[in-house]
């Protein structure tokens, strides 16, 4: 089996801010409030990777 592992792209944006929200999410839910954790956002999450990934 081998795994690749190449550069995210501008199509990834979505998906990557998703998982991030969702880990906080489950990773957080003993610490934080279950409102705290409902008040997460996929959109600033999106906005904080854009600078950071290669647009096309």
């Amino acid at each position: 089996m081998s795994i690749l592992i190449r550069d995210a792209v501008e199509g990834d944006v979505d998906g990557i801010a998703r998982v991030h929200v969702q880990a906080w999410r489950e990773s957080y839910r003993d610490f934080l409030s279950p409102e705290a954790l409902a008040g997460l956002s996929v959109d600033p999450v999106m906005a904080g990777l854009v600078p950071a990934i290669p647009m096309r």
